[in-house]
């Protein structure tokens, strides 16, 4: 999905793809089945240093505090640094953003000049899934930090649905759920799909 939301638009426009990489990871090769690789139509890519996962201290700030671990194991203040001086670098039309794990990085994209309008990109609602997860984990200490975590998403899924201008879904159903809870909200649906041409082509 991530992909073909990049090169679509790479044909009328240039597409800068920022990503987040631990430094003690290295960089996997993306495998893409015979699809061009993304460096053939990106402008640039830039990896960011991400936080550890899961890192203690951030564990019990899911707890005590308003942010869910989710959130807290993508945000890094040497990213958000980094991609402030980014902002400052480059003019953009519009930025993209992958989820609300994410959301701790809307403000440093607000402060870019001439403020482009930020989309963001549901690729499900996560605090359905983990409320799901809560019903049957296997303990009941993670039941109950999933359920916490489940209450912390959703009030940080309600503040993405507030700052973010406009949101894309995959699916209607996603969609009017979301909508449930900010109705103001301006949606587009754009469905998973299969590059028909592609495979047409390969027969």
């Amino acid at each position: 999905r991530d992909y073909h939301l990049a090169r679509q638009p790479a044909r009328k426009a240039s597409v800068v793809y920022v990503g987040l990489c631990h430094p003690d990871n290295e960089v996997e090769e993306i495998s893409t089945d015979g699809f061009s690789q993304p460096e053939e139509f990106l402008e640039r890519t830039i990896i960011l240093p991400e936080a550890r996962a899961y890192r203690s201290r951030d564990l019990v700030r899911g707890i005590v505090g308003p942010t869910p671990i989710t959130v807290l194991n993508y945000t890094s203040s040497a990213a958000a640094a980094m991609l402030a001086k980014l902002g400052r670098e480059m003019a953009f039309d519009t930025v993209q953003i992958e989820g609300v794990h994410l959301a701790r990085y809307i403000p440093v994209v607000r402060k870019f000049p001439g403020r482009p309008p930020i989309v963001c990109d549901w690729h499900d609602i996560l605090s359905e899934l983990l409320r799901r997860y809560s019903e049957n984990a296997p303990s009941l200490s993670r039941k109950f930090y999933a359920r916490r975590t489940t209450k912390l998403l959703h009030g940080i899924e309600k503040q993405v649905l507030h700052e973010c201008d406009i949101h894309t879904a995959v699916s209607r159903s996603d969609e009017e759920k979301l909508r449930s809870q900010v109705p103001s909200a301006v949606f587009h649906v754009v469905d998973n799909g299969v590059d028909t041409s592609y495979y047409a082509e390969a027969q």
